[in-house]
């Protein structure tokens, strides 16, 4: 399911509840986001590396920007896809190797290679030599 369907269902849900009974409204909120993560799929995966890109490191932690705030959370989030569920990224291997070469970026670098090596990726060309020396 995606998140644009999710979403409006969840402002659905709390509409009508309130229109039942709005002492239950917290509770129901509270118990709703304890008892379920974000939902995260295959097409929340070009939303997260391009929040990634062409955002610069911050010198300071004060007065971060927005995209530096959603920077931040996409790394999490690419973080947490890659230790727990690692084949969200099998549709956006092309993707993440062309994020391999965003020299000046590197924490896009970072979840790419996590995402990556998460898979358990082989490049295609895996049996080229490679000639140390002489």
């Amino acid at each position: 399911m995606d998140l644009t369907i999710v979403h409006p269902s969840q402002i659905e849900f709390f509409r009508r509840l309130e229109q039942v009974s709005t002492a239950i409204v917290d509770t129901m909120s509270i118990f709703l986001r304890k008892s379920s993560s974000w939902v995260v799929n295959t097409s929340s995966i070009p939303v997260l590396l391009k929040r990634l890109e062409n955002v610069p490191e911050p010198e300071a932690d004060e007065g971060l920007s927005e995209e530096e705030h959603y920077a931040r959370s996409s790394k999490l989030i690419g973080n947490y896809i890659s230790k727990h569920c690692p084949a969200l990224y099998k549709t956006h291997v092309a993707e993440l190797t062309k994020a391999l070469t965003e020299d000046g970026n590197p924490r896009l670098v970072e979840i790419a290679l996590q995402a990556l090596a998460a898979m358990e990726w082989e490049p295609a060309d895996k049996y080229v030599p490679i000639f140390c020396g002489r």
